[in-house]
């Protein structure tokens, strides 16, 4: 007899693979990261919780990507660099 995972105790935000009942980790991939089987489309984001998924990781990296900038602007003799002892 095979593994077979109780469905009934996730949740939308806890997916679980139906084969090895490991949690999936990203819903954008089509396959589970522990044993590899396809993933069920109704466990996958739909396209647009793709795309709204892709535009909120972009609109964070730019956030991070000011704050780093004006870190810099902040700090004097700030390089943006890493000092490694004078190597």
């Amino acid at each position: 007899m095979s593994f077979q995972p109780d469905v009934a105790y996730q949740t939308p935000m806890t997916p679980k693979c139906p084969k090895c009942g490991s949690l999936i980790y990203s819903r954008r991939n089509v396959l589970c990261g522990v044993c590899g089987e396809r993933l069920p489309p109704e466990l996958l984001f739909t396209p647009q919780q793709r795309e709204t998924v892709e535009r909120d990781l972009q609109v964070l990296k730019e956030r991070e990507k000011e704050m780093r900038r004006r870190e810099s602007e902040a700090l004097p003799g700030y390089d943006g660099g890493v000092d490694i002892g004078g190597f």
